[in-house]
């Protein structure tokens, strides 16, 4: 399990957060914009958390 703060920069370390069901924050810019929840889906391109879609290239995911 991952600790509070830990960034999922990976796609390896985002399914594991999503089989773990793990609280996930959103970020862009050092600033969090979705405190978040846990990962629905998971695409080549988007993270999915609380129907919301995520770019992957826009935004940092994190351990809430």
């Amino acid at each position: 399990m991952f600790k509070s703060g830990f960034e999922l920069d990976t796609d390896a370390k985002l399914l594991a957060a999503q089989h773990n069901q793990s609280d996930v924050s959103v970020w862009q810019r050092g600033k969090i914009v979705y405190y978040g929840g846990p990962i629905e889906r998971i695409s080549s391109e988007a993270v999915w958390i609380n129907s919301g879609m995520y770019f992957k290239a826009t935004y940092q995911f994190k351990i809430k």
